[in-house]
C-alpha cells in the first residue's frame, strides 16, 4: 500500500497537495468540534468521490433534508447523486433506543459489527461515517479496540477507503477512546476553529501509517458554495494555537511516523512555498 499508485485524490486540498491523496482501502479519522466544518469536509470528500463516478456510502444521524441543506452550502446536490445511486445515505439511530438486556459494551459491539455488515452489502468505493462518537463510548478499551479493528479490517478487505468522524473529546475518557481509534487508523485530520473568528481555523493532518511527507498544519476557511479551502500562502499559523496541546498528535500514544523517521521533528510545519518541512 506504500506505492504512489495506491493514492487517490480526496477533494481535501491540503491532503491532495501534500500527501498526494489518501491510500485506497485505508482508514482515516476526521476530528473536530461542533461548527468546525467537520461535516462539510466529509461532504466535500463524498462530492469528490461521486464526481469521479465512484459510489460513496454515507452513514448519518441527520434527517435527509438537513443533510441536503448542508451539502447545498458547498454546491453539492446530494439528492441528485442519490437518485443516480452514486450516494447511498444510511440513516443511523441511537444504539440504546431499544430495551436491550445486553450490557452497554455488548450493544456497541453489535452496532460496530452491523456497520461492517452494511458496508459489505453495498458496492461502494468510499465510506463516510458522520458521526461515530456515540457508537464508540465503550467502558472497556480492550473491547473498543477489538470491535473497531474488526470493523475496519472488514471494510479494508473490500478495498474501500473510509472516513470516520469524531467529536473533539472534552474528557479524559473521551480522549482515551479517541486515542484507540486514532492508533488503529492510517491518518488523522484535526480541525480547530480559530479563536474569535467565524468560518476559519487550523487544520492538521497527521500520518499514523505511511504518508512519509509527515504532519502538516495550515489555516483553513469555509468558502461558500465551494467548501473547505486551505490558505497555502505564507500566512503563519495562529500564534494562539497551543502546540503543547496539539490534539492531532497527542491522541496517538505511539508517534509511529516520528519513531520511524528520527531526523524529522513531528512538531515541524510544512513550508508550502518551498515544498518542504522546515
Amino acid at each position: 500500500m506504500g506505492s504512489k499508485l495506491h493514492l487517490q485524490s480526496s477533494g481535501i486540498p491540503i491532503i491532495d497537495k501534500v500527501w498526494g491523496g489518501l491510500y485506497k482501502g485505508a482508514t482515516y479519522v476526521l476530528i473536530g468540534a461542533q461548527n468546525s466544518g467537520r461535516t462539510l469536509m466529509a461532504l466535500q470528500f463524498a462530492k469528490h468521490c461521486v464526481l469521479q463516478g465512484q459510489v460513496c456510502l454515507y452513514f448519518t444521524s441527520m434527517r435527509h433534508t438537513e443533510l441536503f441543506i448542508h451539502a447545498a452550502t458547498i454546491d453539492f446536490d446530494m439528492q441528485h447523486y442519490m437518485n443516480k445511486n452514486l450516494i447511498v445515505a444510511i440513516k443511523v439511530s441511537d444504539p440504546f433506543i431499544s430495551n436491550s438486556e445486553k450490557s452497554y459494551d455488548e450493544v456497541l459491539m453489535d452496532y460496530m459489527s452491523d456497520i461492517a455488515v452494511v458496508v459489505k452489502e453495498h458496492n461502494a468505493d468510499k465510506v463516510v461515517f458522520d458521526d461515530l462518537t456515540q457508537f464508540v463510548g465503550f467502558n472497556s478499551m480492550q473491547l473498543l479496540e477489538k470491535s473497531f479493528i474488526n470493523t475496519i479490517e472488514s471494510i479494508e478487505s473490500k478495498d474501500k477507503t473510509s472516513l470516520f468522524l469524531l467529536s473533539d473529546p472534552v474528557s479524559e475518557n473521551a480522549r482515551m477512546i479517541t486515542s484507540k481509534i486514532v492508533d488503529n487508523s492510517t491518518g488523522v485530520i484535526y480541525l480547530e476553529k480559530r479563536y474569535g473568528e467565524e468560518n476559519r481555523g487550523i487544520i492538521t493532518i497527521t500520518p499514523i501509517v505511511g504518508h512519509p511527507e509527515g504532519k502538516v498544519k495550515a489555516n483553513y476557511y469555509l468558502k461558500p458554495y465551494e467548501g473547505i479551502s486551505i490558505d497555502f500562502q505564507n500566512e503563519p499559523v495562529s500564534s494562539k494555537y497551543n502546540v503543547d496541546n496539539d490534539m492531532a498528535v497527542s491522541f496517538s500514544s505511539h508517534n509511529t511516523f516520528e519513531s520511524n523517521n528520527p531526523d524529522l521533528d513531528i512538531d515541524d510545519d510544512y513550508d508550502f512555498e518551498n515544498g518542504r518541512i522546515n
